[in-house]
């Protein structure tokens, strides 16, 4: 399994654990070739089509080896359509963050350090065509680590293939339809017209999965249809996706158990197919339920999360993923402790420090993500992130080389208050995992959704960010 952190915005959750369910079925993928130390070959090749690297492709520690001795620490990166990330800098750090090496990644997106040594790992890495720059650090590296990174698809734009989606007309009750392609969406109001629902990045798989919804004037849903198995136009081509009759949903309760007191719980549903997730937001209170609604035969597996918060302060949240089903209840016991308050030091600006205080200590999480985030005149943003163990309660920043000092926060620039959260899945073992098949989605300002795991199971965020307002 292939576990991923993604830094979300500050007004729904800063970091959830979600999980890259992998897969890749190109047989002419190639393999890597690192140098050899420690006797491990063939790390990884580059990610499948929805960024998630091939599971077995990268092992969950190199394998050892009594005669070569250490077997080195290895970086790969890769924006969100699988592309490797060529030249990006890779920073190799002692325990106190003082620079050992530097290194860039090779056309396969990869860098790596023989032997023992490094403490922390740094990649730099730009994230779009804006000069937007990300920074990301790795604490409590160990011999035998394999950190891996995914980052948003980055350059010039290219040819947005897409779909002529035609509706199977009105249905009686319904003011408005929407059509989905994971986070590319289509609207019309009624009766439907029809719409071309374009391929954006991070939509476009070889074949695809398409839902429609009938909404009525609150926004509930009352009707689904679905096709699966659409094939992506090539470049900017577009085909017809004519959708078949509408049908009633399946109703859908999510409930909550020893629910968290006075504060509003957020709860989101979301129908997977393959990889892709399509997600349906309510509220509910204390101990009643959510109602939702799920496609009959759409989803191969759905995910329920609920949200204690999440515009700001603490937050807290737990998830599950299940086989479809007609109940989904979370017991919000399960939840890890709140934290409450995260604070910056900015004395020195080449290696800030962040803090962070909890109502209880955050052992039993399997470690936490950190992000900084500043603003420049040119309208562009730097962000330095980190992945911490469960035991932190602070991180500083190690140094940079010279040649990244345009990276650091300037004297001029604003710097945000920062986002701390943990998380904890019982899918993943602790924080040697947590560390080494996290993938760090970077320079992402707008929530997307997200399938949280790759298969049955439960997991547990809490999170600070500065309160909204």
């Amino acid at each position: 399994m292939r576990l991923r952190l993604v830094l979300a915005p500050v007004a729904f959750l800063p970091l959830l654990v979600t999980a890259a369910v992998v897969g890749c079925d190109d047989p002419t993928t190639p393999g890597v070739d690192l140098p050899e130390a420690g006797g491990f070959d063939g790390l990884a090749p580059p990610p499948g089509p929805d960024g998630a690297i091939p599971d077995g492709a990268i092992p969950d520690a190199l394998p050892a080896d009594v005669d070569a001795g250490p077997r080195g620490i290895a970086v790969v990166i890769a924006d969100r359509e699988g592309k490797p990330v060529a030249g990006a800098t890779v920073v190799f750090h002692d325990a106190t963050g003082a620079v050992i090496d530097t290194s860039t990644t090779d056309a396969a997106g990869r860098a790596y350090r023989p032997g023992l040594g490094p403490q922390m790992v740094t990649a730099a890495v730009g994230t779009d065509a804006q000069n937007d720059t990300s920074l990301h650090t790795w604490t409590g590296v160990e011999d035998g680590d394999v950190l891996r990174m995914v980052v948003d698809a980055r350059g010039a734009q290219r040819a947005v293939p897409s779909y002529n989606v035609t509706f199977p007309g009105s249905f009686a009750g319904a003011s408005s339809y929407t059509a989905d392609v994971e986070e590319c969406q289509v609207f019309s109001g009624d009766p439907p017209t029809g719409q071309t629902l374009f391929l954006y990045p991070g939509c476009a798989r070889a074949t695809n999965a398409l839902l429609a919804t009938a909404r009525d004037q609150g926004g509930n849903a009352v009707a689904f249809s679905s096709l699966k198995g659409l094939v992506t136009p090539p470049d900017a081509g577009s085909a017809p996706a004519v959708l078949p009759a509408w049908a009633a949903p399946s109703p859908v309760v999510v409930g909550i158990e020893n629910p968290p007191g006075v504060r509003a719980v957020r709860a989101i549903y979301t129908q997977i197919v393959g990889t892709v997730p399509y997600r349906q937001e309510g509220f509910f209170q204390g101990d009643g339920g959510a109602p939702f609604g799920s496609a009959a035969g759409f989803p191969d597996a759905v995910q329920a999360l609920a949200v204690n918060g999440g515009f700001g302060g603490s937050t807290q949240a737990v998830g599950k993923r299940v086989a479809p089903t007609a109940s989904i209840i979370i017991d919000f016991a399960q939840s890890l402790p709140a934290i409450t308050s995260a604070t910056n030091d900015l004395t020195d600006r080449a290696r800030p420090t962040v803090a962070w205080k909890s109502d209880q200590p955050l052992t039993s999480s399997d470690g936490g993500g950190v992000r900084i985030r500043w603003f420049r005149n040119n309208e562009s943003t730097g962000s330095w992130t980190f992945t911490v163990a469960p035991s932190a309660t602070s991180v500083k920043a190690p140094a940079l080389p010279a040649a990244l000092a345009t990276w650091l926060p300037q004297a001029q620039e604003t710097v945000e208050d920062p986002t701390v959260a943990f998380g904890e899945s019982d899918l993943l073992p602790g924080y040697a995992q947590f560390r080494s098949i996290a993938t760090i989605v970077l320079g992402s300002d707008l929530f997307v959704q997200r399938v949280f795991l790759p298969a049955n199971g439960t997991v547990r965020v809490t999170a600070y960010s500065a309160p909204a307002g």
